[in-house]
């Protein structure tokens, strides 16, 4: 451990404060370190942070978690930043917890992997061992990858380590559409295993990130009572409760070393300590932080090269209209228009919105204060690319003018009216909306682009193409969805491992 001189120096300093790096400063003050987060924002957690209009309380990046079960690994994660028995999680519907939705192609995914098999079976009989095999191979991806991250050595690089293994040296570099084509030739079937997509279409998307989603969810999904902002909520009181200290409207600007100390600085100061952990979006970090001479210039043209992920447009939506009457329950809705859009067109027409997601957060957390009583609130989220909001990237959030209010607005209106095709009447019954693009993303959880997953998840940009955990500046680390792949669980557990790394760094 080192010796600290002043009140502004600390054992380990963590910038951003979304899943990634609350995970990480429990995991380090689970372990005894002194911890300081930084956040720029008003509020802690990112995409786990919910935000609030009127009565109503809205969540901005959880839909449904897995690996709850009690031999889940998302629990276990829990368990070991104790946080698990602060958190109430509800099972959502055991029979189908997703609704895949193609036209008359439909699947309810149920819980646990003999009710999928059977369900997928008893509808393709003829394909009954290849849907086992399938199912097999991607548990197998899952626990190979599992066991890598626990490496020593995989601290920084636990993919190289998978392509040890030949069965995935035979996955990396493969789309999601020929991983499945492997097992199967029926368009249907294929059509259904990739609906679990990972941001992309399953022929553009690397094969192991849908694996390893898609066995995430076996045992079915979960949702947290009080929405993102109860796992916030735990995480930032088990920080506190160890004595360490999180701090709100600091936006780093720079990064520099003296010695053995790195030097953070802010607005409106500076920061020290030996080690650091990076919630940042990689790119970010080596592309504008860090001073420069730190950076070596093979990551430096790297950054350059990285094809950041889509963003998405949100829908929030309050109504009154009966859900459970309309048929809409607990499950996620995901709908596309046809076959064509899940396997391999490249989403360019996204303004028509041919791929959706809806979701009932009242029904998924009943009487948890969403909305008043009688009143329900969906989410309607579509992947939609940068570019035709840029123009107002640079205004600050409520101050863009009437154009891009008009334009958002009219394309909000365009996502309603395709989800009448599930709730007759919606565009006529709404209490309130509010619209979100992926400038919203780039402004409140500063990710390049407005990316819902970091990195965009092509073949190129996985495994040991993603950015390594153990940065090569020593004690420096990094967090998030930039490194082990996009989505809350893999963001923890990102940041547990960069925080055991900083553990063993500093002599603990």
């Amino acid at each position: 451990m080192t010796a600290l001189s002043n009140s502004r120096d600390c054992e380990c300093i963590v910038i951003g404060s979304g899943a990634g790096g609350l995970a990480a400063a429990a995991t380090l003050s689970r372990g005894g370190a002194e911890v300081l987060v930084l956040e720029a924002m008003t509020d802690f957690g990112g995409y786990l942070n919910p935000f609030r209009r009127k009565a109503y309380s809205f969540n901005t990046g959880m839909h449904y978690l897995g690996q709850l079960s009690e031999t889940g690994v998302f629990r276990a994660l829990l368990e070991r930043m104790d946080v698990w028995d602060r958190i109430v999680f509800n099972q959502i519907d055991s029979d189908g917890f997703i609704r895949f939705i193609c036209g008359d192609l439909e699947l309810a995914l149920p819980a646990g992997r003999a009710a999928i098999s059977d369900r997928l079976s008893q509808r393709f009989p003829k394909e009954a061992v290849h849907i086992d095999s399938f199912l097999d191979t991607i548990i197998r991806i899952d626990q190979a990858v599992e066991a890598a991250a626990e490496m020593d050595s995989g601290v920084g690089a636990w993919f190289r380590a998978l392509t040890q293994a030949p069965f995935l040296l035979s996955v990396l570099g493969k789309t999601y559409l020929e991983l499945v084509s492997k097992f199967t030739s029926n368009p249907e079937l294929r059509g259904i295993l990739c609906m679990m997509n990972s941001g992309l279409p399953a022929k553009r998307a690397a094969a192991i990130i849908p694996a390893l989603m898609f066995n995430h969810y076996l045992d079915g999904a979960y949702y947290p009572r009080g929405g993102s902002g109860a796992i916030r909520d735990a995480l930032v009181s088990m920080i506190r409760k160890s004595g360490n200290r999180l701090q709100n409207h600091t936006r780093v600007v720079g990064l520099h070393k003296e010695k053995k100390w790195f030097v953070v600085r802010g607005e409106e100061g500076e920061w020290r300590a030996p080690s650091l952990i990076c919630n940042t979006d990689p790119t970010t970090l080596y592309g504008t932080l860090l001073e420069p001479s730190l950076v070596p210039e093979r990551l430096r043209r790297r950054v350059r090269g990285i094809v950041p992920s889509y963003g998405a447009f949100y829908a929030y939506v309050v109504t009154d209209l009966n859900m459970e009457s309309l048929g809409i329950g607990s499950a996620t809705v995901q709908h596309w228009d046809s076959v064509d859009v899940i396997l391999g067109e490249d989403w360019n027409h996204w303004d028509q919105f041919k791929h959706f997601l809806l979701s009932c957060t009242t029904l998924k957390d009943v009487g948890s204060g969403h909305a008043p009583p009688g009143q329900h609130i969906l989410e309607l989220v579509a992947p939609a690319p940068f570019e035709p909001f840029s123009s107002w990237a640079r205004l600050p959030s409520m101050r863009r003018g009437k154009d891009y209010m008009r334009y958002k607005t009219e394309l909000g209106w365009r996502l309603i009216k395709k989800a009448e095709s599930y709730i007759p009447g919606l565009a006529s019954n709404i209490l309130y909306v509010d619209f979100a693009t992926p400038i919203t993303n780039s402004y409140w959880v500063n990710t390049p682009e407005g990316g819902c997953y970091g990195p965009m998840h092509l073949p190129s940009q996985v495994g040991r193409r993603r950015f390594a955990i153990q940065s090569p500046i020593p004690g420096l680390f990094l967090c998030g969805h930039g490194t082990l792949a996009g989505g809350i669980y893999s963001s923890m557990r990102s940041g547990e491992l960069a925080a055991r790394a900083v553990l063993s760094y500093l002599g603990f």
